[in-house]
């Protein structure tokens, strides 16, 4: 019976690659480790008797000869083996064909496939994503699992799925804290004393200095943290402007003009003394930028979790919801605002508390089945006609604006400390909720490299961002950074991709226009490709009520997205005014300057008769826009421009759910 299913699979078309990779007879795939005795009946075989001997030698002794691709052998048939003492690692999937008696028994068969595999050459594949054990398992098999995690959470003190108060509790994170401050007497004095050392100010009243207001902002833009006196160094990038304000208020020059802000720009030179710009500077406001070192408290975890119950993301218990998991998939997790600089920490521990292994009811597995007459419907053709066409993009960047945005942007950047070895003692405890920890000391060491060879920045950067090389020089020096790249190479030329990067994209999709390229489309047979997808009724998959309405008989939504993706199938599903609808397969790629964008859903609505609409639609949980993370909201933005180029009246249109879209019509 295996021999005649193995035969009818590979020879489906989907099997071809695997078929003509390893071109091995039937009978030589598969094998069993155990024999018969006299009577009839099965043993287990050590590989001391004819029968077993060959079997045993494969598959206990020659590990090296089984594991290569050379070896036809894929399935081992067992009886009352392969428990103990066999270490195979390329097991990814287990069979159990007879009911579980035991834990124990349970546990030994799981055991063979929880190793990692190996490639070719012997060496460890440490992939999760090939490392993925598949176990298919009667209902006893099931029980085991769940009770199997359950016992994990008993003896780890995790609990999987559920956030509890020693998740956040005693958690470290960094926070930035702005105060408006006032620029004492004290301070004011000690920043002169900075002036007066690089010879702008004089402290003789009788014969102040002359200086030009450029001269004032070129000392102050391009001093480091290190020059200036450690009590104002916050203040320091207030002093020029209001220095440059006072300066020019008080000129009195008849060809003098102001600018935007009200300072006059057109004034060549001034005079200034040490006791005018005491004056002038003390009392004057600037904003101080604090970074504190935070620890999350129990009165703060226990604060969290009632604001996440609130918000309807956990229940009582501390169960996570669909809600939460889709507002982490979405970037769009509700946190208090107090805890805002923690965010990313908060969602990554978030995310490890739902780790819990899927188990699946195999017995709710579809074939989701491809209707190849829809593919020649009229409805199907009212609503392809218009979506096939491709287009290609152009960005227009201005290469002025650009760099001006950079500059702005770089000069807001934190100052780029020196490279530095960072040493942390803390005490570890093991108890009831998990691993927890507590630092007790911080030191820090200074690298002193000023011997070193700095890093090719121009080669650096160029392969990152694609724009002309002398806005990277302009932007660095023109920023005031130049000393932090002396300071940190390395760290200074990351901000500085980061920040170009960032604003570059930005700029790409605001100037972005689409081009529909004649007869460039997509044809059908590249994207619906697959005659056949599984799918599971209960993790992915409603089935279509009328076979008609759409491609596959039944429509597969994502299975991370069940609050939001399958009501609007549902709604689809049952809505007598829409002709056509289906998911619109991953190949379907529009291109943009950030990565491919695949839409959601195509949808052809009938109005009686009377009123034909197509739309293209993406299911978000939010109709807000700016309430996505941003490459989402570029990416839909790009969606937008490439069938506004298309011109075939088709709408690109976001959505909660279907109501959002019909309605407005």
């Amino acid at each position: 019976m295996f021999e005649e299913i193995y035969a009818d699979l590979m020879a489906l078309p989907k099997y071809e690659r695997l078929r003509n990779r390893f071109p091995s007879v039937v009978d030589s795939v598969h094998d069993g480790y155990f024999s018969q005795d006299k009577k009839g009946n099965y043993k287990n075989t050590k590989g001391d008797t004819l029968d077993g001997h060959d079997t045993y030698n494969t598959i206990m002794r020659d590990k090296e000869w089984l594991l290569s691709f050379d070896c036809p052998l894929r399935f081992i048939w067992s009886h009352s083996a392969l428990k103990e003492g066999w270490d195979n690692p390329n097991v990814f999937q287990v069979c159990t064909l007879v009911e579980q008696k035991s834990t124990f028994t349970a546990r030994q068969k799981v055991g063979r496939g929880l190793r990692l595999c190996v490639n070719q050459d012997g060496e460890r594949i440490e992939d999760k994503d090939i490392n993925v054990l598949h176990v298919m398992a009667n209902e006893s098999f099931a029980e085991f699992a769940t009770k199997l995690q359950k016992e994990i959470e008993d003896e780890t003190g995790i609990k999987f799925g559920i956030i509890q108060l020693g998740l956040f509790s005693g958690l470290t994170y960094t926070d930035e804290i702005k105060t408006e401050k006032k620029i004492t007497r004290n301070d004011a004095e000690l920043l002169v004393a900075y002036l007066e050392n690089k010879g702008l100010i004089s402290s003789d009243k009788d014969k102040p200095a002359t200086v030009t207001v450029a001269d004032i902002q070129a000392v102050f833009e391009n001093a480091t943290t290190d020059e200036l006196p450690p009590e104002v160094q916050a203040a320091a990038p207030t002093l020029a402007p209001v220095l440059v304000q006072a300066i020019t208020a008080s000129a009195t020059a008849p060809s003098a003009s102001r600018g935007g802000d009200g300072v006059n720009t057109d004034i060549p030179d001034v005079t200034i003394s040490k006791h005018t710009a005491v004056e002038t500077i003390a009392g004057a406001t600037y904003t101080a930028t604090t970074t504190t070192e935070k620890t999350v408290s129990y009165d703060d975890s226990k604060e969290l979790i009632e604001h996440f119950e609130q918000k309807g993301y956990i229940s009582k218990s501390g169960k996570i919801k669909d809600t939460m998991k889709e507002a982490l998939l979405n970037g769009t997790l509700d946190l208090p605002q107090k805890f805002e600089a923690a965010r990313e920490r908060f969602e990554t521990i978030i995310k490890k508390a739902d780790t819990r292994p899927p188990i699946r009811d195999a017995s709710k597995d579809v074939m989701a089945k491809l209707n190849k007459q829809v593919l020649l419907s009229p409805e199907f053709m009212e609503i392809w006609e218009r979506i096939k066409h491709k287009t290609v993009y152009r960005v227009n960047v201005n290469q002025d604006t650009l760099k001006e945005q950079c500059i702005k942007a770089l000069r807001e950047l934190d100052p780029i400390p020196k490279a530095r070895i960072v040493t942390r003692t803390a005490n570890f405890s093991i108890d009831n909720p998990g691993v927890g920890f507590a630092e007790t000391s911080t030191k820090t060491l200074d690298i002193d490299d000023g011997g070193a060879k700095l890093p090719d920045f121009l080669r650096m950067v160029d392969n990152e961002c694609f724009i002309l090389q002398r806005l990277y020089v302009d932007m660095l020096f023109e920023s005031g950074r130049a000393k932090d790249f002396l300071n940190n190479p390395q760290l200074m030329t990351e901000r500085f991709i980061e920040t170009v990067q960032t604003k570059l994209h930005s700029m790409e999709i605001d100037g972005i226009s689409y081009k529909k390229l004649d007869g460039e489309e997509y044809y059908l047979q590249e994207i619906f490709d697959s005659e056949e997808l599984l799918a599971n009724l209960d993790k992915n998959a409603i089935a279509v009520k009328n076979n008609e309405r759409s491609v596959y008989d039944h429509i597969m939504y994502d299975p991370n997205s069940t609050t939001i993706e399958k009501p609007f199938a549902l709604a689809l599903n049952n809505d007598p005014e829409v002709q056509m609808f289906f998911k619109i397969p991953s190949k379907f790629k529009i291109e943009t300057p950030i990565g491919i964008y695949n839409p959601d859903w195509a949808v052809y609505l009938d109005r009686n008769s009377e009123q034909k609409l197509y739309f293209i639609i993406e299911t978000k949980g939010t109709l807000r826009l700016d309430g996505l993370r941003t490459p989402e909201h570029q990416k839909i933005h790009c969606g937008k421009r490439h069938f506004a180029a298309v011109d075939s009246g088709v709408e690109l249109r976001t959505a909660v759910v279907w109501d959002d879209v019909k309605v407005r019509g």
